[in-house]
């Protein structure tokens, strides 16, 4: 909330900023940044490859889980066959395996999330260049987010032809 009264108030002085030029000469058109993110090509492509690769980590983790959940077993089954000595020996080797396989799915996600940071960034960077030249060549003076818009004709959402010339223009986000 408080984020969208920032933006708000910004909005609000860069209009005030506008008062030299005169209302008929300003075009604004708005854009789904969002859209464009999520159902292009390259953003359908990139979703999918992060999500493939989280299945398969996850699968990865929940054999260990498995795997330690059967050890938690057997040292539980063993309780009263082991020496306190060798029972609290596998209870340290079982919790430093469950400690690791914790810091291994928290680093597996941090770097999951850096991934898509960076290839959103990558992707906002070629929009960012495709917005530029297409409002120069159209004569837009200005484009907005379409979430920042509370109200807006539908005739001034650029969307589906900001989305055809990136799907044509990006095939790939390396």
């Amino acid at each position: 909330m408080k984020n969208k009264i920032n933006i708000f108030i910004v909005l609000f002085f860069f209009f005030l900023s506008l008062t030299s030029l005169k209302a008929e000469n300003l075009t604004v058109y708005f854009v789904d940044v969002d859209k464009i993110m999520s159902d292009s090509n390259v953003g359908k492509k990139t979703l999918k490859s992060l999500e493939k690769e989280i299945k398969s980590k996850y699968d990865e983790f929940k054999k260990q889980d498995t795997a330690l959940k059967k050890k938690e077993d057997e040292i539980n089954k063993q309780k009263n066959i082991l020496s306190k000595e060798e029972l609290d020996k596998k209870i340290l080797d079982f919790r430093l395996n469950v400690q690791k396989l914790n810091q291994e799915r928290n680093k597996f996600d941090r770097e999951i999330q850096q991934q898509r940071i960076v290839r959103l960034n990558k992707m906002l960077n070629h929009l960012k260049n495709i917005l530029s030249k297409y409002a120069a060549d159209n004569s837009i003076s200005l484009i907005l987010q379409k979430t920042n818009i509370i109200i807006g004709k539908s005739s001034l959402d650029i969307t589906p032809q900001v989305m055809e010339i990136f799907n044509k223009e990006i095939k790939k986000i390396d």
